[in-house]
């Protein structure tokens, strides 16, 4: 039929005809348009995403001529790509809408940022900058520097790498993208002042409490998730200039967020000009699941 179709049938034996069969429904149309999610939107050379398409019942065909409900993507070179699907049906006369279109950047290879290896302090401080041991700006456009306390990019952030004491830093370039340069090494000695060596103030330092809950654990794909993150300070002492920041993980999309922070490149990012002593600011976001599997978000 060309056109949504309802049968029925009767059996006949001479004269006698039996009742009206219940009647079959055929519908005529185009197959589902693919649902596609993207388990990373943004990736690094030599890193691979997963394109999912969902909803087609028969054969799934991408953009790039590759069959199957999943896509994985091999970054080869830099740029941004697009990607789409469309369902085809079984007998392959028919098919569907192409899908939305799933846009992949793909950032370059970050070059190792170029520092002093070993720095020392000038007395009578007894503290040191470790900013002083870098020697130049980040090489790609828009990057950054970030001190971290090993040399892994997953470790944890030097918060206060203007006042450090001794001990071994690691500085990585971060590109617009959120890929990760190999680190450079900074070893921190501190030479004894003496009597007349000024020391850093530990009770001018702060306590920043940060805690993150999501209202749900288990959640369907192509459910919403919110996040609560709370920063609060323990001490007494007025903590000013304060960053936070989120990498929101693979399978999460950001559909939404609060007023006093925003999302670059993956990272959400909130600034805080001061909090007082058991002062709290609250961050939310909302997120949509993209994949399946365990997202850990901490």
């Amino acid at each position: 039929p060309s056109s949504n179709t309802e049968y029925t049938a009767i059996c006949t034996e001479g004269e006698c005809v039996s009742e009206v069969s219940e009647p079959i429904c055929i519908t005529v149309g185009s197959p589902n348009q693919p649902f596609v999610t993207c388990a990373k939107n943004t990736i690094c050379l030599g890193e691979t995403t997963t394109l999912t398409a969902q909803g087609c019942l028969g054969n799934v065909i991408w953009s790039n001529g590759f069959s199957g409900s999943t896509l994985i993507v091999s970054s080869h070179e830099v740029g941004t790509f697009n990607y789409s699907a469309i369902c085809k049906s079984i007998s392959g006369n028919c098919q569907s809408l192409p899908s939305k279109t799933i846009k992949i950047i793909v950032g370059g290879i970050v070059s190792t940022p170029t520092v002093i290896s070993e720095i020392s302090n000038i007395c009578p401080f007894e503290s040191l900058d470790l900013n002083n041991s870098i020697l130049g700006n980040p090489s790609s456009a828009g990057g950054s520097f970030e001190f971290h306390i090993s040399n892994s990019p997953n470790s944890a952030i030097v918060t206060s790498p203007g006042l450090v004491t001794s001990g071994e830093y690691y500085l990585f370039e971060r590109s617009k993208e959120g890929c990760y340069s190999i680190p450079a090494k900074v070893t921190a000695k501190i030479v004894k002042c003496g009597v007349s060596g000024i020391k850093p103030d530990t009770a001018q330092n702060v306590d920043i409490e940060v805690s993150k809950i999501a209202n749900y654990t288990n959640v369907l794909i192509g459910s919403f998730v919110y996040y609560t993150i709370q920063v609060k300070n323990k001490k007494n002492v007025k903590a000013t200039n304060l960053v936070i920041r989120d990498i929101v993980p693979s399978g999460l999309q950001i559909d939404s967020i609060s007023t006093n922070a925003k999302i670059e490149n993956g990272v959400i990012f909130a600034k805080i000009d001061s909090l007082s002593k058991n002062d709290v600011t609250t961050i939310t976001y909302k997120a949509k699941v993209t994949s399946t599997g365990k997202i850990v978000n901490k």
